[in-house]
């Protein structure tokens, strides 16, 4: 065609004829396979009556292809030609009847005639893993299998494997060995995964644990270490102590941890392992070194190079520094201390095979970021310098997410402000203290840092502003405190019923960066939380608090109307102060011995006043701190 060669065949395909535009609807009709175009007019048109599959249901793996055969009766109808369609194109494709697997799922094949008969066929398609990458991730489980078999040993030590445990692995490893091949069926694909698996379950189960926490009480000499709690992501010390009734010049042991603890290093990769003061010898005459095992062991080894002996009988020997993983699953983890050696200054060794304890990893608390117990500023400040680039050690990440949405960002840098501000004040009342309460007095010259409010003179019935100090030796980024007012104040407040509380202007930080909130906690109560969010580009730091010594809140309180005339305690409590690096100073309970806040009747009285000297004479101007008649009464003018 159009001088192009075709074979017999050829001719006898539709497909050929198409492409010149030959119409194979209405003008011509062909019997592919079987006899050359004709025209229908030139015979009898004979529609389609049937179409049939050679399979209802077809099962293929994704990126594989199979062809469905059609049958179109009757054999001579005019135009067998067929319309191929799949329901669901993401599932599997056809062309001509050739299925193509693009996804999991199922699809629907449709054949149509195209005579204008309609007549359907339909195949269900169910499309399923590709089976090359399932013998694939097969393999990859037998090749683990056979990674234990290959590191293990059979023994009674932790670690070890009970008798027979390694020749039941390894005989299932070969049977399914011989079963993987490129032609095995989904069926065959699973068992042989589930019996590996199980296999592999089955000889963990016999790996020899630890057991029950040694009863050091049973022991003499030896080494142990108490059962210790943490969190995941903490830094914690472990102490190892000795119990010894012998003179001890020297000892010596293995600690192995579990797998989520390693051993924290210094800056040059060596193990933070030091000798401890507790129990030393004389003149602290101590050789103290430690190295890592080919099998992951830390061993250390300690002596007197004076031939002292060690101190006491039972106390602390050594502190090793450990690094717990922010994955570490909760609950107990075994700390083994192994291989111990003591020895008296006779050189005569005192041998325990093993000692066990435990690593308790308890629940995360959220906001507890530092893991100490509370959740207060130093978390605050903490959550900043992490968002900031600059995560302090122990930082527990599952803390600091405080929405739980899997990202630490300023939306829980606002939560945990949120936290420390809704907490009611440690020991807080709901009622405000009584007027005149006795209550512990701080001199805060004897105070190197101290949250304190500043003596002022109030009104009856009026507004005063308290001037709050901060006083500081150390950085701080930030601070929290709660201020309670006596009987007869409350916290001012503004229109939308929150407390009037502002950061001072006289003490803040580079460029004014602070976040600064109160709440109320009662009407007498309010909780102040105040810290930067910015870090100096030139040192990476957060920025500080300028100065050491100065106002750095305001607060307005009311004075009730009808307030006698006296000296009042104002209390703040609960204070903490929070370094750059999230190092948190707890601060002592301040109430001045000065009077906090002084109310004068007299004051409110003034207009209506006469003064009268201890003479009688009438004085216009009374000056403060001298005593008057006033209203037939004697009064100091404060």
């Amino acid at each position: 065609m159009e001088g192009i060669a075709k074979t017999p065949a050829e001719l006898m395909q539709a497909d050929t004829y198409i492409g010149q535009g030959w119409d194979f609807t209405e003008v011509w009709g062909i019997d592919e396979g079987e006899i050359y175009p004709y025209l229908l007019w030139e015979i009898d048109i004979n529609p389609v009556a049937d179409i049939s599959f050679d399979k209802t249901s077809m099962l293929i793996a994704v990126g594989k292809s199979e062809t469905i055969s059609a049958n179109v009766l009757p054999m001579g109808a005019t135009n067998k030609r067929l319309e191929w369609k799949s329901s669901n194109t993401a599932v599997a494709t056809v062309d001509d009847g050739v299925v193509t697997a693009i996804a999991v799922g199922t699809a629907t094949i449709t054949a149509t005639s195209t005579d204008g008969s309609n007549i359907t066929a339909t195949c269900q398609v169910t499309v399923t893993a590709n089976k090359d990458a399932a013998i694939a991730e097969l393999q990859a489980i037998v090749d683990r299998a056979q990674s234990l078999y290959d590191n293990s040993t059979e023994g009674e030590n932790i670690g070890e494997y009970a008798a027979g445990a390694r020749a039941e692995l390894l005989a299932v490893i070969n049977s399914v060995n011989g079963r993987i091949s490129s032609t095995m069926s989904d069926e065959a694909i699973t068992q042989c995964t589930n019996e590996i698996n199980a296999a592999i379950e089955l000889f963990e189960s016999k790996k020899v644990t630890a057991g029950e926490d040694t009863d050091i009480a049973q022991l003499d000499n030896t080494l142990y270490v108490e059962r210790i709690e943490a969190a995941a992501g903490q830094q914690i010390q472990l102490s190892v102590k000795m119990k010894n009734t012998v003179a001890v010049q020297g000892y010596q042991f293995d600690l192995y941890l579990p797998a989520g603890v390693t051993v924290a290093t210094d800056a040059d990769g060596f193990a933070l392992a030091e000798l401890s003061t507790a129990r030393t010898t004389k003149n602290k005459t101590n050789y103290f070194d430690f190295s890592f095992t080919d099998d992951g062991a830390l061993r250390v080894l300690c002596g007197s190079s004076k031939g002292y002996t060690f101190s006491g009988n039972d106390g602390e020997v050594a502190i090793i520094t450990l690094n717990i993983a922010q994955d570490i699953t909760e609950g107990e983890h075994p700390i083994i201390l192994k291989s111990i050696k003591l020895s008296d200054p006779s050189s005569v060794p005192y041998r325990t095979e093993y000692v066990k304890s435990t690593l308790v990893i308890s629940s995360y608390t959220l906001g507890d970021v530092n893991a100490d117990g509370s959740v207060d500023v130093a978390d605050f400040i903490a959550i900043a310098n992490h968002i900031l680039g600059n995560t302090i050690e122990g930082f527990v990440e599952k803390a600091a997410d405080v929405n739980e949405d899997g990202a630490i960002d300023v939306a829980d840098f606002i939560g945990v402000a949120n936290m420390i501000l809704s907490q009611p004040a440690a020991g807080s009342r709901r009622k405000a203290a009584p007027l005149n309460e006795q209550q512990p007095t701080a001199n805060i010259d004897d105070l190197d840092n101290a949250i304190y409010v500043v003596p002022v003179g109030a009104v009856s019935g009026a507004q005063q502003v308290l001037s709050v100090r901060l006083k500081n030796a150390a950085p701080v980024a930030g601070f929290e405190f709660t201020l309670q007012l006596p009987e007869g104040m409350t916290i001012a407040t503004d229109a939308d019923d929150k407390g009037m509380a502002e950061l001072s202007t006289q003490r803040t930080t580079t460029r004014c960066t602070n976040f600064f909130e109160s709440s109320l906690q009662s009407s007498s109560t309010l909780k102040v939380l105040c810290g930067t969010s910015k870090k100096d580009a030139s040192t990476g730091a957060l920025y500080a608090f300028s100065g050491n010594d100065g106002e750095v809140a305001r607060i307005t309180v009311n004075v009730a109307d009808g307030t006698q005339a006296d000296t009042y305690p104002v209390k703040v409590k609960d204070a903490v102060l929070s370094t750059p690096d999230a190092k948190k100073m707890i601060l002592p309970v301040v109430m001045m011995s000065e009077s906090t806040t002084g109310v004068s009747a007299l004051a409110a009285q003034e207009a209506e006043a006469t003064y009268y000297d201890l003479q009688g004479r009438r004085v216009l101007k009374p000056a403060k701190k001298s005593l008057y008649i006033v209203n037939g009464k004697k009064e100091v003018i404060r």
